[in-house]
């Protein structure tokens, strides 16, 4: 797989920025709802800060669609560094919730932004027979960045101070954002032309038609939804279960987190054995164990029973 996705220096320099960028994601992943409860100590300044951070892909997920069809994958990528890179100056500076909120808001346009432009670039980066071996690499990027990244924070936790974490962050979208302007696609491999609509919410109305019309589609998108917000709820009470309930301090919140990362590796390998797992099954056993996972939290006050429970839910 790593030979085919890498096999020319344009992909290469590509998925350098990706991985290092991940990386910090995965520090970010902890320090965000970290910093936000140190500073304010409220479990209500964990939500007001997630909440925007994940707000802009729900919301403006179609719209941001047709723009990336408008401007090409490369400019849209960039750019969605660049605003992730400022969101996390801004959180490191911003000594007020209001603007650790606006900070937040920011990093979620950058990566409801960055998502979608990096999955466009991918069939012009790994044309062909190519294509697979890319798409596995980015997720497994993305699944490596969400386990090692809490795994360095839980070691430089012990002489960082979560600000120090969110300052790393703002340079690895930095960097990125630099070496993506680098990456030059030959022109075999340019941006093809989309069948675009009189504006950009014509063409997010028309997405969403399109998937309105498929009742298969509808109920998965439901499910997922429900249990994106079960997540997102799992993600505050982390934060509380680690400084209230178990006592362990944010290197034991990003020990937890690296579990969990652990987990999300190993069902995405599983899921891959498509002779032994059919997806709908696949799709259920995941959600049974996310479901564990919340109810053991919920009764287990122990560190050491959470961590294979994190496994589990991850």
């Amino acid at each position: 797989m790593l030979r085919a996705a890498l096999a020319d220096a344009p992909s290469r320099r590509f998925f350098a920025a990706h991985a290092q960028s991940c990386l910090g994601s995965g520090l970010a992943y902890v320090a965000l709802p970290l910093a936000a409860y140190d500073r304010f100590g409220s479990a209500w300044a964990v939500v007001a800060v997630l909440l925007p951070d994940l707000l802009p892909a729900v919301v403006l997920g179609p719209l941001i669609g047709a723009l990336v069809d408008r401007w090409g994958w490369r400019a849209c990528a960039i750019l969605g560094d660049a605003i992730r890179c400022l969101a996390f100056l801004l959180l490191l500076f911003g000594g007020s919730l209001e603007l650790m909120i606006g900070g937040a808001a920011l990093a979620g346009v950058g990566t409801a932004l960055f998502g979608p432009a990096a999955l466009a670039g991918l069939p012009r980066l790994a044309p062909g027979d190519r294509r697979p071996a890319a798409m596995g690499l980015f997720g497994a990027l993305d699944d490596l960045g969400l386990t090692l990244g809490p795994a360095f924070a839980a070691l430089l936790l012990f002489v960082l101070p979560a600000d120090g974490l969110l300052a790393l962050n703002a340079v690895s979208f930095g960097v990125s954002g630099l070496l993506i302007a680098g990456v030059r696609v030959s022109a075999s491999a340019a941006e093809v032309e989309v069948e675009r609509g009189p504006s950009l919410l014509a063409e997010a109305r028309a997405g969403i038609r399109d998937l309105a019309g498929r009742p298969e589609v509808r109920a998965l998108i439901g499910s997922s939804t429900a249990a994106v917000l079960c997540v997102g709820m799992t993600n505050v009470g982390e934060v509380i279960l680690a400084r209230e309930v178990l006592q362990i301090g944010g290197s034991g919140l990003a020990v937890l987190m690296t579990a969990g990362g652990v987990g999300t590796i190993a069902g995405s390998l599983a899921a891959r054995f498509k002779v032994a797992w059919e997806w709908r099954r696949a799709y259920q056993i995941g959600l049974g164990c996310m479901a564990f996972d919340l109810l053991a939290c919920a009764m287990l006050p122990s560190f050491w029973l959470l961590l294979p429970v994190f496994v589990v839910g991850g």
